[in-house]
């Protein structure tokens, strides 16, 4: 049950997250803003997101256990619908902040609940429940590409699905928790040291950090660095939408191989592949490619560093939370940086800027494995 109503959740997000980038260029010319001021519906989303996280983490009364998937439809249903009738941009950002939320109960919930609730099959079920997000990625772009151009009531039928959603969302979270309440809690001690336990926990982090900030700077500036190379807005909706199914196809790849490769080695490999593709992109008129590319190198990442990060340390809701929310911190904070640039330097600076944090993410997972 948890997995037949957490996939179609994680699809649903995939599908609203995926219509940012193609939409990107719509929100510039309706609302006249530029490309720093575009990113900042990222960093609204991403500290949506972070409290998001934190909520389930550190309010845990017995009621709310059982209804935080319910809680973020309704987070979902309330900030789709404002984002499709807002007035203005500053709406849009406030909308953005209360998607957000929901956005960030979800991650932290459905994550948590899978890596506890499928014993040795939780990579693979991990990368099952991420491959399901990638799926709505690929659908997101395609159905914009497909209205010419993109339109933001489209909101508007994502608010409804979410709706729909809620009773899957609240009867996943019941099973699980009553799983968990039958096994009980399993969390080992940790004997090292408390400063090599932060040292651990902080180079996960800002792993973690760098790593989604390449994925959601490629994301959200595929398009305008697709239009900006010469080719049409429809054209770029598509190069988005191979991004995506590139992640998609290497989530499903691991689903079905974890088993045969250590999370350690899945990391390091994502990483160093990421770097040689984001590097391709470097070329003139290869940027497209070479990023659209690098989505099916760091598609095991993230379900592989939450099993790497449960094999270094104690598994706790803080350390999941803390790792995590470094995830939607780099997701705010990378791709309006990348805006900055491209207004200050143009878009043919922004890939040599994603290799820069693609190649100290890739440091970062070095120095880790030595720990």
């Amino acid at each position: 049950m948890l997995a037949v109503g957490g996939i179609p959740m994680f699809i649903f997000m995939g599908v609203a997250q995926g219509l940012y980038g193609p939409l990107l260029p719509q929100f510039s010319q309706e609302f006249g803003v530029g490309a720093g001021a575009l990113g900042l519906l990222y960093t609204a989303q991403g500290i949506g997101e972070i409290l998001g996280i934190m909520l389930p983490t550190y309010l845990r009364a017995t009621r709310l256990a059982r209804a935080w998937l319910g809680i973020s439809v309704s987070f979902l249903v309330a900030g789709f619908t404002g984002m499709s009738m807002a007035p203005d941009w500053n709406t849009v950002l406030a909308c953005t902040f209360v998607t957000g939320l929901g956005f960030g109960i979800v991650i932290i919930r459905l994550n948590t609940l899978f890596v506890d609730g499928f014993g040795r099959r939780s990579l693979s079920m991990l990368q099952f429940l991420n491959a399901g997000y990638s799926v709505g990625t690929i659908l997101g772009p395609l159905l914009a590409g497909l209205l010419h151009p993109p339109v933001r009531p489209l909101f508007l039928a994502i608010s409804t699905g979410a709706a729909v959603l809620l009773p899957l969302g609240i009867l996943a979270e019941r099973h699980a928790m009553r799983r968990r309440g039958r096994k009980g809690a399993n969390h080992r001690a940790d004997p090292s040291p408390l400063a090599r336990r932060w040292g651990v926990l902080a180079g996960f982090t800002v792993m973690m950090l760098l790593t989604i900030g390449v994925e959601q700077s490629i994301a959200g500036w595929l398009a305008t660095l697709t239009i900006a190379a010469g080719h049409s807005a429809q054209y770029a909706a598509h190069l988005t939408a191979m991004f995506f199914a590139f992640i998609f196809a290497g989530r499903l790849l691991a689903a079905f191989t974890s088993t045969r490769f250590d999370a350690r080695f899945t990391v390091l490999s994502s990483l160093v592949g990421v770097a040689i593709c984001v590097a391709l992109a470097q070329w003139p008129g290869a940027a497209p490619y070479g990023l659209t590319l690098a989505g099916f190198a760091m598609a095991p990442f993230f379900s592989a560093t939450l099993i790497w990060l449960g094999k270094a340390m104690p598994a706790t809701p803080q350390a999941n939370s803390l790792v995590i929310s470094g995830a939607i911190a780099g997701s705010a904070i990378f791709p309006p940086l990348i805006g900055r640039t491209i207004d200050s330097l143009g878009t043919a600076v922004a890939p040599a800027a994603i290799l820069a944090v693609a190649l100290c993410a890739l440091l970062v997972c070095l120095l880790l494995r030595r720990l």
